[in-house]
């Protein structure tokens, strides 16, 4: 019998760590072009045009750009994601045996979902800081159509995509 009413509360973390592993990995699988125009359009929910600016392109060029991220982005998971769709053949929750078996998952390595140590606090701090900045610069940027924003934000949120400090931004 399992315990907690037949649940099994390590098969669960490891399933939700595979599925944190496997969208980590669909988002790293796109180059670093179109990862950040994604994450500029779909996770910023910055405009088109407010993304072609911080990108220094067209916004024609920026809407093709995101909709070849999301195409395959999409196609992935309208092919195989379980989560994305019941009827698809991969099930996070299903792959853990296979996934343990392989040496590939183990209970005490938990890194994306349930890490056990903290990371220092100086990198800690830093990661918030730039977190906190481009939700900053996303939120002027989506504010009212007649506002301009300032040229420094702008600048400055090309500048932190450039320096690569943020790893899922990197090459």
């Amino acid at each position: 019998m399992k315990p907690y009413g037949g649940r099994d509360p390590e098969r669960e973390a490891l399933a939700s760590e595979l599925r944190l592993r496997c969208t980590e990995a669909m988002i790293l699988s796109l180059d670093r072009e179109l990862r950040i125009t994604y994450i500029l359009g779909d996770v910023f929910g910055l405009s088109g045009e407010e993304a072609a600016e911080v990108l220094e392109i067209e916004p024609a060029a920026y809407r093709k750009r995101l909709s070849r991220a999301r195409a395959r982005l999409h196609a992935f998971l309208r092919q195989w994601c379980g989560v994305f769709d019941s009827a698809n053949p991969c099930r996070c929750a299903g792959q853990v045996q296979a996934m343990v078996a392989r040496g590939l998952l183990a209970a005490g390595d938990l890194y994306l979902s349930g890490q056990q140590t903290r990371p220092n606090k100086v990198r800690l701090h830093r990661a918030a800081d730039e977190v906190a900045e481009l939700m900053r610069v996303a939120e002027v940027l989506r504010g009212p159509a007649s506002y301009l924003a300032p040229e420094a934000l702008v600048l400055g949120l090309r500048r932190l995509l450039e320096s690569q400090h943020l790893e899922l931004l990197r090459d």
